[in-house]
């Protein structure tokens, strides 16, 4: 044994059973040879054990190990040595289970500097089967740290204390150089954790590295630095649009792979300090002295001073997992042409400034995000598609999001597009930050689709989400903005929006405005399902709106309000083709004067069960324009003046299956629309008679 080993066996009661001490090497410890295999499983579950915490003071130490420890080695012979700092902790068993007689030991601390020797003797077991079982119901607690993450979980391989590199964590010291050392330090180890016990850490721009993870403990803060010269302009080797953004951020990563941000600390980027920080001209000439390229394009004034939260650009195999984001001066965190990404467990609140998105996934393939809960100013839930790589293959389920713009958006930049993307089982529910400074208290889109810089929409599924107080609860719209997503790239043509379903929608308290899906002549919105949904609109407009009267406007920038009031108050639908609505419930807070649904140069239309309020003065539930091929069926409108009225082009109208016993005159037509246009078979008519 070593001197420290005999030094403790001399003041104890009993005596060592092993035959030799530990070995303490870096991120664990190692067993002489000769052990047997039994004690693998100690030494396995020991390591787990202390890796938990491994700065924690003795008294803690003596709680964590004590209990397992002490009840593995009660069956084979052990001892354990761990140092930290200037203390050396010792244990060892006395007498084994194997044999009848009753088992016991201790746990001893040496002090290595004063020589100070601290005993805590452990119970003994009666018998070999008491033991037994204790040790069974203590490996069931102790085993899951090793099996998933969790607030213990440390990745495999060495282990770095960011404060044994010089972190002082205590919010005012700048441990920029500190943290990136242990970064570098884990990283040409072969990879492992950095890891951020309770304190509060002040850092600029920290470059990540393969095979790393940042571990931030409970209590844990990582803060960004207030002061802009901490965060290096960083030229991406990518071109995309986000040049013209930011090139700055406080966890910044490129090219890597087997990277991990995890833990239950926080990650604050202090963002109120960079509202407003922009450069005159010459300051920004200064600060982009090392922006090389001529092809792509500059960072604009107004995004350049203001730091990303966490930036990855071409990365593979991505955790994010369990931690707190707040305060960024830009978006929260951008994700650009990374592949295998899991986003698990996080809490973002994000009121500082603006463009204060919560997520921005971005030319993204295999991506899964689940259990978060996003509070943003700006947009929530974002996926983008800043060049020419589609962002595909995504799954987000069990979010809770909130948001005073758009909470569930694709776009605006879409010149890849999007491609089977499935998102369930959200709650949208208002902000808990009443003060917006982008789009307003109540949130604009609840669920926004939006292409208008080219690119293909191909594969979209929505499903599962109840929504509060947004202005618009479903606002699909395919544009023409035509941006290049670098200099030199030919305007992009219109993009296509094709195949979306959205399926199992409450929304409640939500606007006036109502919802939209719109292309544009030449370039429809194609195959889109909406079904089981029901919208309480707040309703309120006295005057009717006519189709005619709403702007195309291909080139504005897309949000749900910007045809101002719309013909109907709850779907209005131009240039589509292959539109379902099916089981579909509107009703408004209000009486409003417009129809339920308008529909203007629509193809192959499907309404199938659509109940919806409607005023008896209004001029129909459903109004068709310019509508060819067309299937109405199980809808049972209110008392009202007219079901449907055709204007227009409209032809090949099928109704079947109504009850139009409340309606005073089925069928209007406007214009030279002939009432040939109209097939209606099987309907309950007014003077029940059946057709």
């Amino acid at each position: 044994m070593c001197k420290s080993c005999t030094k403790l066996a001399g003041q104890s009661r009993g005596r060592f059973s092993g035959k030799s001490c530990t070995t303490r090497i870096a991120g664990g410890l190692r067993k002489a040879p000769q052990r047997s295999r039994g004690e693998n499983i100690v030494l396995v579950l020991s390591k787990a054990v202390l890796v938990l915490e491994p700065n924690l003071a003795a008294r803690s130490v003596i709680i964590n190990i004590h209990g397992l420890l002490f009840l593995l080695h009660a069956m084979v012979p052990v001892d354990y040595e761990y140092e930290h700092e200037h203390e050396q902790y010792h244990y060892g068993t006395v007498e084994l289970c194997q044999s009848p007689g009753k088992a016991g030991g201790f746990l001893g601390k040496i002090n290595t500097t004063t020589g100070n020797t601290e005993m805590h003797p452990v119970p003994r077991f009666q018998n070999a089967s008491s033991a037994k079982l204790i040790i069974l119901m203590t490996m069931a607690v102790a085993l899951p740290p090793v099996l998933w993450p969790s607030e213990g979980y440390c990745r495999s391989g060495p282990f770095h204390d960011v404060r044994q590199y010089g972190a002082a964590g205590n919010g005012q010291t700048l441990d920029t150089d500190a943290i990136q050392a242990a970064v570098d330090a884990c990283a040409e180890a072969e990879g492992g954790s950095v890891y951020f016990p309770a304190g509060r850490y002040l850092s600029g721009t920290i470059r990540l590295r393969s095979h790393v993870t940042l571990h931030l403990a409970t209590g844990a803060v990582l803060l960004g630095s207030t002061h802009l010269d901490d965060y290096p302009i960083l030229q991406p080797a990518l071109a995309s649009w986000t040049d013209r953004y930011c090139c700055r951020a406080l966890i910044w990563g490129e090219d890597l792979e087997d990277i991990a941000i995890v833990g239950r600390g926080t990650i604050d980027g202090q963002g109120a300090h960079f509202r407003g920080n922009q450069p005159s001209g010459p300051e920004l000439e200064k600060i982009l002295e090392s922006w090389d390229s001529t092809t792509r394009y500059r960072p604009k004034p107004r995004y350049v001073n203001r730091p990303y939260v966490i930036r990855l650009i071409t990365c593979r195999d991505i955790r994010v997992e369990g931690i707190t984001l707040r305060n960024s001066p830009m978006w929260m965190q951008h994700y650009l042409n990374c592949d295998a990404l899991v986003v698990r467990g996080i809490t973002v609140y994000n009121h500082c400034g603006e463009n204060n998105d919560m997520i921005d996934i971005d030319g993204c393939h295999d991506v899964v995000i689940s259990d978060c809960y996003g509070d943003t100013d700006d947009d929530a839930l974002t996926f983008k598609s800043t060049t020419d790589r589609l962002t595909e293959n995504v799954v987000v389920t069990n979010c809770v999001l909130s948001s005073h713009v758009n909470t569930i958006k694709m776009g605006t930049e879409s010149h890849g597009g999007f491609r089977n993307i499935a998102i369930s089982n959200c709650v949208i529910r208002p902000s808990r930050d009443r003060d917006a400074m982008a789009g307003q208290n109540e949130g604009f889109a609840g669920i926004a689709l939006e292409m208008v810089d080219g690119g293909t929409l191909d594969g979209v599924t929505i499903s599962n989400i109840t929504m509060t107080g947004q202005t618009v609860p479903i606002f699909l719209r395919l544009g023409d903005r035509g941006r290049s997503y670098r200099k030199g790239v030919p305007r992009p043509p219109a993009g296509t929006l094709r195949n979306v379903a959205i399926n199992n929608v409450v929304a409640t308290g939500v606007g006036k405005v109502g919802c939209s899906i719109t292309g544009l002549p030449g370039h429809r919105v194609e195959h889109v399902s909406i079904a089981n949904v029901r919208i309480d609109f707040a309703g309120g407009e006295t005057a009717q709106v006519a189709p005619a009267d709403v702007p195309e406007q291909p080139d504005k920038y897309p949000d749900c309000t910007m045809f101002g009031t719309l013909p109907a108050y709850g779907f209005y639908v131009r240039h589509v083709e292959g539109l379902v609505l099916r089981d579909i419930d509107l009703t408004y807070a209000q009486a409003d004067a417009r129809p339920a649904l308008v529909c203007d140069d629509v193809h192959d239309l499907v309404v199938d069960h659509l109940n919806a309020q409607v005023q008896p003065e209004t001029t129909a539930q459903i109004y068709l324009k310019d509508t060819r091929g067309a299937l109405l069926r199980g809808c049972r409108p209110p008392t009202t003046k007219v079901f449907l009225r055709l204007a227009g082009t409209s032809d090949r109208i099928l109704v079947v299956g109504n009850d139009l016993a409340n309606v005073r005159t089925p069928f209007t037509f406007a214009g030279t629309t002939p009432q040939s246009a109209v097939d209606a078979k099987a309907n309950r008519l007014p003077s029940a008679r059946q057709e």
